[in-house]
Formats: structure tokens, sequence, C-alpha cells
């Protein structure tokens, strides 16, 4: 089940090297979790974001397969996260 694994869900956050324009506004980046690019093949559950040296990563969320979209905050770097459709994220560990 494509839902159960987060297959299409897709993290978008605030690029760390732009700068926030007049208007507010700055450069959003995205990635998107996907269930295999091979025949019976799966990729690893994890989406990696690099964010250099930014001390965090700003205005995360994450639109899940059935179209809902939740804010996940600013998250800090060098940590792996667990987001859960409607849940808080929380830090699996560091590294």
């Amino acid at each position: 089940d494509g839902a159960r694994d987060a297959v299409g869900a897709i993290v978008t956050y605030r690029d760390p090297g732009s700068r926030i324009a007049p208007d507010g506004s700055s450069k959003r980046l995205s990635t998107q979790r996907i269930a295999g690019d091979e025949y019976l093949c799966s990729n690893e559950p994890i989406l990696r974001i690099a964010c250099g040296q930014a001390a965090e990563l700003e205005d995360v969320s994450v639109t899940w397969p059935d179209g809902t979209t939740q804010a996940l905050g600013d998250l800090q770097p060098n940590r792996h996260y667990i987001a859960i459709q409607g849940a808080s994220p929380f830090i699996a560990g560091q590294q």
C-alpha cells in the first residue's frame, strides 16, 4: 500500500542558501518519496536533505499521498526525523 509507506509524499522546505525577498518570499525546494526505479525493487524509505552550513532547515512541510499538507516547522541538521501523518515529527537519532 503506497499510502502506508508514504510513497508519493513530497517534502518541501526553504532553500537554506536563499535570501528572503522584500515581499517575504524565498526559494523553496522539494524532494519526493518514491517506491523503486527497477522491477521488483524498493528504494530505502529515507529522504536525505543537505542543508550545507545552515543552522536549521526552515519551514519544512510534507504533502502526503492523499493531498493533505502537514507543517513540520524548522528542523535541526544531522538528525533523523520520523514523520507520521497527523503527528508531530520526532527525532529517531543523530549522526
